[in-house]
């Protein structure tokens, strides 16, 4: 169904703009995916779509067509606007004119443990929401089997987080505020060992098997982990650094340990040996 809006007050560009704060995405278990790309995966990926919005400009253009039609297909209502009205719910600075509402979708611990030695990826207190985008995008790449967030980190559905993303979270299981003893209580159920992610660690992180099933831990950029983690650590490991830098962006950092386990799969050398 298709339906004009011309008012900046009209319920539905409320619900919009108000997803933009934590509290809202929480409370509705919704959030906003922007541009053509992220909105073509929502409605493609079995995600969960509650309705769509297009600017006039962009409804304009041949790309509309095909997604208009997978809307409709999916039974998504589609809000028509004026680019000014689009302009006041986008999140970027130069909006494509398309955005989509999203359920959020449920995970489980069950859905995380669909292996019986699952790869689980824990994010501990990162703070930075292009950071964690990055690691989420990353982590659908790699399969991960889940990806658990700790209470203390940024919400994975904020718009910047989001955006870094580029649609990757509609493709990873992710659960969201867990304490951290409940992650390493859940770890010791299943027997996976914590590898932790440490600046002062002493075993390089290629000579750990990554191949296994595992947890392992990103820590908050500043502080790093919480201590329940290292006391709970079967390995402590570093990113050898021969240059004079003393530590890696945190999304870089998590990206090249997700994919060491991805390089042992397939028995390639390191690089760094």
């Amino acid at each position: 169904m298709l339906i004009r809006l011309t008012s900046k007050d009209n319920r539905v560009l409320k619900q919009v703009r108000s997803l933009g704060k934590r509290k809202y995405r929480e409370a509705n278990r919704k959030f906003v995916l922007e541009g053509k790309k992220a909105v073509s995966e929502a409605l493609a990926y079995g995600a969960s779509p509650q309705f769509l919005v297009v600017a006039d400009s962009f409804a304009a253009k041949p790309d509309w067509s095909p997604i208009m039609n997978k809307a409709l297909e999916r039974q998504v209502t589609v809000y028509q606007v004026t680019d000014a009205l689009f302009a006041s719910l986008a999140q970027t600075e130069e909006p494509q004119g398309i955005l989509i509402v999203v359920g959020q979708q449920e995970w489980s611990w069950g859905d995380l443990s669909h292996r019986t030695k699952p790869f689980w990826v824990i994010i501990d207190g990162l703070q930075d929401p292009g950071n964690l985008g990055t690691i989420i995008r990353t982590a659908a790449a790699v399969n991960v089997d889940g990806l658990i967030l700790t209470t203390d980190t940024v919400d994975a559905y904020n718009p910047k987080t989001i955006r870094s993303t580029m649609g990757a979270v509609l493709r990873t299981r992710l659960v969201q505020k867990v304490l951290p003893h409940d992650v390493v209580h859940r770890c010791r159920d299943l027997g996976l060992p914590i590898v932790v992610a440490d600046p002062k660690g002493a075993l390089p992180y290629y000579q750990w098997d990554f191949t296994q099933g595992m947890a392992l831990v990103i820590g908050n950029e500043s502080k790093g982990p919480n201590q329940v983690f290292l006391e709970s650590a079967a390995a402590r490991v570093v990113i050898p650094m021969p240059g004079q830098i003393d530590s890696l962006n945190a999304g870089v950092a998590a990206s090249l340990l997700m994919f060491e386990r991805v390089r042992q799969q397939g028995n390639i050398t390191p690089f760094l040996v």
